[in-house]
């Protein structure tokens, strides 16, 4: 393994960035649902499902865009986006913390699917 890290130095690029990515949202599979049920209480479930359906939904009007990105751009930048775009919704929670909520919620419908990549 470190013969193939040695011969192809983007690899560690890889390697980290993606670490990076899912290392910083690994919490919030411990926080979200504590603040959905404080935020929705009795209708979490019905909010979460129309949330995920809504998400869901317009991660597959864009994946055609980003397939047509992928082609403009070189492929690396692409992914570096589509790899901000999927930390952006935890950026919005870390930042307000337990009111940074709704900044979660309205960043992961109308950014994430931007980025192909679903945290929760």
């Amino acid at each position: 393994a470190l013969l193939m890290f040695w011969s192809e130095p983007d690899l560690i690029k890889l390697n980290l960035a993606s670490s990076f990515c899912w290392a910083g949202s690994i919490g919030t599979g411990m926080i979200l649902p504590t603040l959905k049920a404080e935020a929705w209480g009795s209708s979490m479930s019905r909010n979460d499902a129309i949330f995920n359906v809504v998400s869901g939904l317009l991660t597959l009007v864009f994946t055609p865009w980003f397939g047509r990105l992928s082609d403009r751009i070189p492929r690396r930048h692409a992914f570096l986006f589509a790899g901000c775009m999927a930390f952006a919704p935890v950026l919005g929670l870390l930042a307000g913390g337990a009111g940074g909520f709704w900044a979660y919620v309205v960043l992961e419908v109308l950014v994430a699917p931007l980025s192909q990549f679903r945290v929760i």
